[in-house]
Formats: C-alpha cells, sequence, structure tokens
C-alpha cells in the first residue's frame, strides 16, 4: 500500500506491548502505564499498520487513561515523533519559507500550527512548532519549541502541505531501509 497525503489522519491502535520491541515499553512505562495493552496513536492509516506494522517514528503518542478518544487530558505525546517531526524542519526548507526569508532578511519566522486560523492574531504558544532564525535573507538555524503540542484544546496537529510532504517521504525512506525490521504488527 502507498502511503500519500490524504493517508495523513490519527489513528488509535490498541497494542500487545508483549510482542512489541524494547522502545515502545520504554515510552509506556516513562508514562507511568503498567498494562500490556495500551493505545497508542499514530498518523498512518489502520489499514497500512496492519500490513506493514508500525514504524517508531510514526507513534505520535499514547493515550493516557485508557479512553480511545484524543484529547489534550488524554495525549502524550512521544518524544522521538516530536524529534522526528523537527527534524523535518531542519533537513530540507520549505521553499516558500526561504523565499520569505529572502524578503525579509532580518527577522525570525515562526512556524505555525495550521489548527491555528489568524497567524497575524494572537497565537498560542502550544501551537508554535519552532522558530527560524534568518541572518542576511538566509536561514541560520532553527528552534524547536518546548511548548509545541501535537494535541491541545484546539484540535490534533495540523502540519503544513510542505511538511506533511516532507513526513510522508522520510518515513518511506525509514520504511526502505528498515524493510521489516524496527517495525511490529499486532
Amino acid at each position: 500500500m502507498e502511503l500519500t497525503m490524504a493517508d495523513f489522519q490519527l489513528t488509535v491502535c490498541e497494542v500487545d506491548l508483549s510482542l512489541t520491541p524494547g522502545w515502545a515499553w520504554e515510552f509506556v512505562k516513562a508514562e507511568g502505564n503498567s498494562s500490556e495493552r495500551v493505545l497508542l496513536v499514530t498518523w498512518l492509516p489502520a489499514q497500512l499498520v496492519m500490513e506493514i506494522g508500525l514504524p517508531e517514528q510514526c507513534v505520535c503518542g499514547l493515550l493516557a487513561d485508557g479512553r480511545e478518544e484524543i484529547a489534550h487530558d488524554n495525549f502524550k505525546e512521544h518524544p522521538l515523533f516530536m524529534e522526528f517531526l523537527h527534524s523535518i524542519c531542519v533537513d530540507v526548507l520549505d521553499p516558500s519559507l526561504l523565499e520569505y526569508a529572502a524578503r525579509c532578511p532580518e527577522t525570525a519566522i515562526a512556524l505555525i500550527d495550521e489548527r491555528t486560523s489568524d497567524v497575524n492574531g494572537a497565537v498560542p504558544s502550544e501551537d508554535i512548532l519552532g522558530v527560524y532564525h534568518v541572518d542576511n535573507g538566509t536561514i541560520d538555524r532553527y528552534s524547536p519549541n518546548p511548548n509545541y503540542r501535537l494535541v491541545t484544546s484546539a484540535g490534533s496537529f495540523k502540519l503544513t502541505s510542505w511538511l506533511r510532504q516532507r513526513l510522508v517521504k522520510m518515513v518511506h525512506e525509514a520504511i526502505n531501509k528498515s524493510g521489516s525490521g524496527g517495525l511490529y504488527r499486532y
């Protein structure tokens, strides 16, 4: 099954930890969960998870209290997914971002989650993925925002089209590199 941007949605998967690699145990135990069956949240469609398993970098987080509802008070982010998401912001830059930096040579550019409808208004800190620092019209560096949250009271994260495309591409690359290694089925 080929993964496309249209597949980008949050899915809840019940996982038996006894059938998973160590990273899942470490993540779940760090969140204080002692159950062997947990509800993990991924952006992969359920059919693809059933076919290939669940790559670790596709696990957005877990549902902490057993409810299947993805809500800000029930969702715990997976640190590896957050690192993976921020690495996408650094590895290859959005061409429109580069154009904007060239027009505004001395500035900082906030990368804002699209769940915020008015980027010119007050943007909650939890909706800012990070900031690009611009020096002489060139992106100098990216600083992740430690306050960014994948799920807030305003809903789940909504990446720009460019970031979704990069995420899909990077996951395809990771799956192709590992074959079935690093994946688990349930």
